[in-house]
């Protein structure tokens, strides 16, 4: 799959950063599993196609299941996430959807966002 932007052109210092990251990233001591599940949620929720292909292939590579990668959008219904999975997957949502309300419930509950309700015109 070919990237719609060549980052690798357009900044190459980012992009040594960003592999500087990666370094950090394999070093943190959290298990190959965690970590591609979360940079494949965090790309299905920013919506790049390359991304989700690379992180996918990547998961494959050290075990992770098809049946986990093919579910990991509804990761809150499917039975195979566990709690740290799940936790480290509500993080990942919260800190990639910066922009979206947030309640306290829902950040401890695994919930998805929710909007606050508008009160009714008085």
């Amino acid at each position: 799959m070919k990237a719609r932007f060549d980052f690798y052109k357009a900044s190459p210092d980012t992009m040594k950063h960003l592999f500087g990251c990666q370094k950090v990233y394999d070093a943190s001591g959290l298990e190959p599993r965690l970590l591609h599940l979360v940079q494949q949620r965090a790309s299905q929720i920013n919506g790049c196609a390359f991304c989700m292909h690379m992180h996918a292939g990547d998961a494959r590579k050290v075990g992770v299941p098809d049946e986990v990668l093919d579910t990991l959008a509804g990761w809150r219904e499917a039975p195979w996430f566990s709690e740290r999975e799940r936790a480290a997957l509500a993080w990942t949502e919260r800190l990639t959807r910066l922009s979206e309300p947030w309640t306290t419930a829902a950040s401890t509950t695994g919930s998805p966002p929710t909007s606050p309700r508008k009160s009714a015109p008085t």
